[in-house]
């Protein structure tokens, strides 16, 4: 079986997004992510793209590597295809290394476990899969606001006494992504070929996304 590659890919230091070294519980955001990594069974090749120092030096702590980000623009940061695509290139040029999946991880997700990581590597070989993504189940009925007006897409409301079973919909969240090299090669896409979901317990899937976030999300970490 070849080796897995996973790749912990913070935003670039100095951007809107969230900073890797934020403080949460006492810990800089993307310790929580390297933790979680380090401890899942199925992550053999463990890098940070990266081209700030400290949080090289964060990745080193954890005995994770640390690649350059691609060439990007402040105004138009790399996407993730397109840094899998230069970190796979690169190894695959300097080292020969051609791994089995290249995982993508988002460290805006402090509360990822293990066990998320472990069980979308499962789902992929256990399906024969190409590609699988983290998702929030939803339950209930769903609506969506389309030019100013709300509609509901899985029932008709017109009709109080008709009773319909919600569809099994989740939300991509983004805090894991896996795909088989080729297929990433072929489709410049973090999906893509047999996709398979992965649905994460709901309290996993809080992201860093502001002040109020941050405050829930460090009394979760720290409990």
């Amino acid at each position: 079986m070849l080796p897995t590659l996973t790749l912990i890919v913070p935003c670039t230091t100095g951007t809107r997004d969230v900073d890797p070294r934020l403080q949460v519980a006492g810990r800089p955001l993307i310790d929580w992510t390297l933790d979680a990594a380090r401890q899942a069974t199925v992550v053999d090749r463990l890098f940070v793209v990266t081209n700030d120092p400290k949080v090289s030096e964060l990745a080193w702590a954890h005995e994770a590597e640390s690649i350059a980000r691609p060439v990007e623009s402040e105004d138009e940061p790399a996407s993730l295809e397109t840094i899998g695509l230069h970190v796979l290139g690169t190894l695959a040029k300097s080292e020969g290394f051609h791994p089995e999946f290249v995982i993508f991880l988002d460290p805006a997700f402090p509360l990822l476990a293990p066990t998320d990581i472990e069980t979308s590597i499962a789902l992929l070989r256990e399906r024969n899969a190409d590609s699988v993504f983290s998702a929030t189940p939803l339950t209930g009925y769903v609506w969506r606001r389309r030019e100013g007006e709300w509609v509901a897409l899985e029932r008709d409301y017109h009709d109080p006494q008709r009773h319909e079973t919600a569809t099994d919909s989740v939300v991509e969240n983004g805090a894991i992504y896996a795909i088989r090299p080729r297929v990433l090669q072929r489709t410049h896409n973090r999906v893509g070929g047999k996709i398979v979901v992965y649905r994460m317990r709901f309290e996993r899937t809080l992201r860093i996304q502001g002040p109020r976030s941050l405050d829930l999300v460090s009394r979760l970490c720290g409990t």
